[in-house]
């Protein structure tokens, strides 16, 4: 039967704790990456929705663009201090 030192044990001992830290390093590495991944997902996803409600909000806006031999018309509107304040839409080819 052999016996085993001190010295064999000590090696012993260094070789778990080296391969129990990796290990460890490695589960915390992986947890990280996935959060991260989740983040990224979650960012996408909300940039995605946003930019679709601009992309129909724009389409909406062009639909309801004025035609080119649009007249001017007098828009009256109120403001806080209840005086009235004149507003004139033009169409494009009409502004400065």
């Amino acid at each position: 039967m052999r016996r085993f030192s001190i010295r064999d044990l000590f090696w012993l001992t260094l070789v778990v704790a080296m391969g129990v830290g990796w290990w460890v390093d490695r589960e915390q590495v992986a947890a990280s990456a996935a959060e991260a991944k989740e983040r990224l997902v979650a960012e996408r996803e909300q940039l995605e929705g946003e930019w679709e409600l601009q992309r129909q909000e724009v389409f909406w806006l062009k639909l309801q663009r004025p035609q080119r031999d649009y007249n001017p018309v007098q828009i009256q509107r109120w403001d806080d201090a209840a005086q009235p304040v004149q507003i004139e839409r033009w169409d494009d080819a009409a502004q400065p």
